[in-house]
């Protein structure tokens, strides 16, 4: 493997899923200019997007969650993050507790990620295959709008206009973004911000999450799945 390639390690997602060749290539496009441009970002993505299957894959047994769309809800995790092929690189390889120096910068990348994978504004990605993603652009977008006191409010920035998606996506995309959330956030946790214990972690999610995904998370806790689902993959690099 070169240097500047990241290494394989999803083509077992990409078979379970039946993701297409011409996806799985722009994926992997996205996650292999996200590598060059920062591994720590690259590392985290693929560890969310990995992390996502397997609770989307559990999400499925219950009826709150029996229509999600496992290849989207993956796809969104393992992109959640594009955008921050727009910040600087030499942020992005800080230390986390570095970083509050330069929020303003870092709060850009949910729109820029938004403007990747939605709206293909792609201006100086080098990669040829890379597609749109409408409903995984949109989760991207909102899967820090929980945090109303570090983002902004996203549609009065971008005076986003909700009736370009179709009723139904906009609800795919807001479900997703809630799960995005709780795996983006037990990862900051676990692996980059503090190492937190797994049972620490746990706690933290369900007391900040809406009763359904409380749910979610005690139930998947009661059949021993958690550490499965999250903890492994966190403490194996």
């Amino acid at each position: 493997m070169e240097d500047d390639e990241p290494p394989s390690r999803l083509n077992g997602c990409y078979s379970e899923l039946g993701i297409s060749l011409e996806d799985e290539k722009s994926i992997e496009c996205y996650l292999g200019l996200l590598f060059k441009h920062s591994p720590v970002t690259y590392e985290h993505s693929v560890r969310v997007g990995e992390m996502c299957f397997g609770l989307g894959d559990f999400a499925r047994e219950f009826r709150d969650y029996e229509n999600l769309n496992l290849r989207e809800l993956f796809c969104a995790g393992l992109l959640h993050d594009i955008g921050k092929l727009r910040n600087d690189s030499d942020i992005l390889e800080e230390p986390w507790s570095a970083r509050g120096q330069h929020i303003e910068e870092v709060k850009k990348h949910p729109s820029e990620g938004y403007k990747i994978l939605t709206l293909g504004q792609r201006e100086g990605l080098d990669c040829e295959g890379l597609r749109n993603y409408r409903v995984s652009g949109l989760a991207c977008l909102l899967h820090h709008e929980s945090q109303k006191d570090f983002y902004p409010n996203l549609e009065e920035v971008l005076g986003l206009k909700l009736d370009f998606f179709e009723k139904e996506e906009v609800e795919r995309a807001i479900e997703y973004s809630k799960l995005i959330a709780l795996v983006d956030s037990y990862d900051s946790m676990v692996y980059k911000n503090g190492h937190f214990p797994h049972e620490k972690a746990m706690g933290k999610l369900i007391d900040g999450a809406r009763s359904k995904e409380q749910e979610l998370l005690r139930t998947m806790m009661v059949r021993e799945r958690d550490k499965e689902i999250f903890w492994n993959l966190c403490v194996v690099v």
